[in-house]
């Protein structure tokens, strides 16, 4: 059986065989370059399905997914202390920057008028008052009993003397009196009657001193004045530029308003409250829904490139904004934080980032994908 022709490359090795030796027969009988080329094509498959391997196996990693945008320092609480009422400004005690408690009163008005009112007002009431008094205590309870026990003694007398007189009568129709003495009996009568009714009528006029009509009509101007004075000491109350919370005056060149005439409504100053900040996060709408109440919040602001500052998310606002025409709409989140140090001062601007619920890679990085086919897509089918 006739062989198969060889290739050139076989013939050369051949020859290059028997030269050699049977020692190198076998070594050359086998390509170098061809066992080369098998190992590098077996060793690159190998690379790229372990590249594929852990190219899947990390998109189900558990990725820290974050929302944010552009953030603002609010202070936690802002008053503004407007005048109350029309007048000039008579003393500051505080400046721009200071520190006020709550309760602090930071300038006074002038107050003159009110507290001449407040005064004549106070007066007036005690004159009231003193009027009322006097017509409750006359007569006193021992005038009355004077009078009344005066009244008792006549009534005795008369009635002694009625009967003295009966007895008389009957004497002297016996024969037994003259009638000198019937005469005498009856005038004792008579007067006794008639200091009997000397007495009730005193009596009658010590009780009618009291007048409730008198009475009622001054307990009416009581009232009237205590209202009076009520509404005296709330116009001099509103004289005080008092700061309801604790904070730090925010207003510039508070001493120049010294002496300054103030229109009811006026802004004097702003005070706010900066021991603890707000962070206001203007959240993509499409993102809102990532954000929950209580999520760790971080804010690196433009005036601190290089500190990081944490808080926690507090309320989520319930009405969306409009932003400029390239960032569409936006949320506005609000984060609580700590600033003890004062460092975080009102009106600074940067960006947050709030942290979201845990989720694999793919899932994090397709969110965008998956909404566009949630709700665009579906709006075009029926």
């Amino acid at each position: 059986m006739q062989e198969p022709p060889k290739s050139v490359l076989e013939r050369h090795g051949a020859k290059a065989a028997a030269k050699a030796g049977p020692a190198q027969a076998t070594k050359a009988a086998w390509p170098p370059a061809a066992v080369t080329s098998d190992d590098g094509a077996g060793r690159r498959r190998r690379i790229k399905y372990a590249l594929w391997i852990a190219f899947f196996a990390c998109l189900f990693i558990p990725y820290p997914f974050h929302v944010g945008g552009e953030a603002e320092v609010l202070p936690a609480q802002r008053v503004t202390l407007n005048a109350q009422m029309e007048g000039m400004v008579e003393d500051i005690f505080f400046d721009s920057g200071d520190f006020v408690p709550a309760g602090t009163r930071i300038a006074q008005m002038a107050d003159h008028r009110q507290l001449r009112d407040l005064a004549s007002a106070e007066a007036d009431r005690e004159a009231i008052a003193f009027e009322i008094e006097k017509l409750r205590s006359t007569p006193t309870p021992e005038e009355i009993a004077s009078a009344m026990a005066k009244v008792d003694s006549a009534t005795v007398a008369a009635r002694y003397a009625a009967n003295d007189q009966k007895r008389a009568q009957l004497l002297f129709e016996k024969g037994s009196s003259s009638i000198q003495e019937l005469e005498d009996f009856k005038q004792k009568a008579e007067l006794a009657t008639q200091v009997l009714a000397e007495t009730e009528a005193s009596l009658a006029a010590i009780k009618a001193q009291v007048n409730p009509n008198q009475i009622a009509s001054l307990e009416a101007q009581k009232a009237k004045m205590d209202a009076e004075i009520t509404l005296n000491k709330e116009l001099l109350r509103r004289t005080a530029l008092i700061s309801p919370i604790s904070g730090q005056i925010v207003t510039k060149d508070l001493k120049y308003k010294l002496k300054t005439y103030l229109k009811e409504g006026t802004e004097f100053a702003v005070v706010e409250d900066l021991q603890t900040v707000l962070i206001q996060v203007s959240v993509p709408e499409p993102q809102i829904g990532d954000v929950k109440v209580g999520a760790k919040l971080k804010l690196r602001l433009w005036s601190y490139p290089d500190r990081e500052f944490e808080g926690t998310v507090e309320q989520i606002l319930p009405a969306a904004e409009e932003e400029a025409v390239d960032a569409g709409r936006t949320v506005p989140v609000l984060g609580r934080m700590d600033n003890a140090s004062g460092e975080l001062r009102s009106g600074l601007t940067g960006q947050a980032k709030i942290r979201g619920e845990p989720t694999f890679v793919v899932v994090a990085f397709t969110k965008a994908l998956v909404r566009f086919v949630l709700v665009e897509l579906w709006s075009w089918f029926p």
